[in-house]
């Protein structure tokens, strides 16, 4: 199983100036990318944590529900980040750069 998921339209809608339906579609995408986030850190944290393992909650968005198999050993996970060198948009990549370190400790 093959899966592609872009996850644009993730940036702070006062830089991005979106209106209207952009804005809810931007609000889902980071919902998805916070719940996202969680399954990795509470995966991460059980890896290290065998006797108190915490619940992946893995069904507080569809992002997650898509990938529960892959998170669960039922096939590979990769990741490509994409960052810009933009001064404006720093913030974000620190952000964006953080989450994929998380995410690659995660085996």
């Amino acid at each position: 199983r093959l899966c592609f998921v872009d996850l644009a339209g993730s940036e702070r809608q006062a830089k991005t100036q979106a209106l209207g339906m952009h804005i809810g579609e931007a609000g889902k995408i980071n919902n998805s990318l916070m719940t996202l986030g969680k399954c990795i850190e509470a995966m991460r944290y059980n890896q290290y944590h065998r006797n108190h393992p915490r619940i992946v909650p893995f069904r507080e968005s569809q992002l997650t529900r898509w990938l529960q198999n892959h998170f669960a050993g039922r096939g590979l996970i990769s990741m490509i980040v994409n960052i810009s060198p933009c001064t404006q948009v720093y913030d974000e990549t620190l952000h964006v750069l953080k989450f994929s370190a998380i995410a690659k400790q995660v085996s």
